[in-house]
């Protein structure tokens, strides 16, 4: 039996702990595209290893996740490289053309400026589901 320690070390998840880093070296499934249905659907709410993040579709029915406030852009650097690196590469390129999916891959910057052309829309979307900004 572990003791309450050991216990804490291997069930916290959150950021800074040691299974935290351990799972964060690994992709883990945040939702499922029937949550996200249709263009500009309201927006879900997603909790990862002790962080909250927000998944929406927009009007064309592109799919971006908005990370907390306060990420280091080391985080989001890596983030952006590795979708960027799947959505990209082969493994992926028949599962996407099989279902009619075409791939959005945008630099973190990219991402920033669609998201502020597209602030006054999402205010409205947010304040529905009682999102609040950090």
């Amino acid at each position: 039996m572990l003791n309450s320690a050991n216990n804490e070390i291997l069930t916290r998840v959150g950021p800074g702990t040691a299974m935290g880093g351990l799972f964060r070296q690994f992709w883990q499934p945040a939702l499922l595209c029937e949550e996200l249905p249709a263009p500009d659907c309201p927006p879900v709410r997603v909790r990862l290893m002790g962080e909250n993040f927000v998944a929406f579709r927009d009007s064309s029915g592109k799919v971006g996740l908005l990370a907390p406030a306060r990420t280091p852009r080391a985080v989001i650097d890596r983030v952006n490289s590795e979708v960027v690196a799947l959505l990209t590469g082969p493994d992926l390129a028949k599962a996407f053309n099989d279902r009619g999916i075409v791939p959005f891959p945008q630099s973190p910057e990219e991402f920033g400026r669609f998201v502020q052309a597209e602030g006054a829309k999402w205010k409205d979307l947010a304040a529905k589901v009682g999102i609040v900004a950090e």
